[in-house]
């Protein structure tokens, strides 16, 4: 018999939660980087409010895919169509729901203990969390929001937010940060999105996948990491920082890729994704240490 403390492991979807923390670990590098005095206590802070964020994005998804039925109708992978506890705990699914109002309550309140010398921090906070109660209901009905909105999350709302409330400052570093997360988000949610087409047509849902088709996914993935090259060389020349061009020829080959496989016609397999979102989470780690190392 699954318990209360199963559910919470397993709805959270602990796995996708290094992606939060590596945001956050992108932020808090940038503050180094500025020179700002890191204060500890503050960094615990903002960590546990981007991960019960997180965390009640990923529950409240649970509850109302199972809600609605379409958790049953998803084969998940390790990286789509949900952690499928529910489904099998039907009994548990008035838990899930108080849940994800609590993680979510927790993520404002922490949020406002973050911002009290940032007033902006209140704007952004409120936008990170009209972007988790809505994502699910309404920005999945949108292709363009649906994509987009990961992005926005995880990269000016997260980034931004956290360097903000380190007491850093928002530069040209920090937008290009802030950029290149955000693109890679939003290719990694297109990318693994693509099993789950069926079941999201079938549900109401109007993915870019399921408006635009496979292939049109792929090449939209593509074009993100493109930009992102451009971005990293771009830094590169500016700076100058020759370190930043490091990371922009695997971008390129990840684009490439992506744009064989859309032109192929084939499905898209898990070793695909599997590839690609290792490349997002390798992206984000290698921009902290080159922010790290200067």
């Amino acid at each position: 018999m699954a318990t209360k403390l199963d559910a919470l492991w397993a709805l959270s979807r602990p796995k996708f939660l290094v992606l939060m923390l590596l945001c956050v670990s992108l932020a808090t590098a940038l503050a180094w980087r500025q020179g700002v005095e890191l204060a500890w206590l503050q960094l615990a802070l903002i960590s546990a409010a981007a991960l019960s964020a997180h965390i009640a994005v990923n529950i409240r998804n649970e509850v109302e895919d199972f809600a609605s039925g379409l958790d049953k109708a998803t084969t998940p992978t390790p990286f789509s169509g949900g952690s499928g506890f529910l489904p099998q705990h039907p009994q548990l699914a008035d838990f899930a729901k108080k849940a994800s109002r609590v993680a979510l309550l927790v993520t404002a309140l922490l949020g406002l203990a973050c911002s009290y010398s940032q007033p902006l921090l209140v704007a952004i906070g409120a936008l990170g969390i009209g972007l988790i109660y809505t994502y699910t209901t309404h920005l999945t009905r949108h292709p363009q929001l649906c994509a987009l909105a990961p992005g926005i999350a995880f990269g000016p709302v997260v980034i931004a937010g956290t360097l903000l409330a380190l007491g850093g400052q928002l530069g040209v570093m920090a937008v290009v940060i802030s950029a290149v997360a955000a693109l890679a988000v939003s290719a990694l949610l297109i990318v693994n999105q693509l099993p789950d087409q069926q079941a999201d047509r079938q549900f109401g849902r109007k993915t870019w996948v399921v408006c635009y088709g496979e292939s049109s996914a792929l090449l939209m993935a593509s074009t993100l990491w493109g930009v992102i090259s451009v971005l990293l060389l771009l830094t590169a020349w500016h700076y100058p920082s020759p370190a930043w061009g490091l990371p922009a020829p695997a971008t390129v080959w990840i684009a490439v890729r992506l744009t064989m496989q859309a032109q192929s016609g084939q499905a898209a397999a898990l070793a695909l994704l599997v590839h690609h979102t290792a490349a997002v989470h390798l992206l984000l780690a290698c921009c902290a240490l080159l922010l790290l190392l200067g």
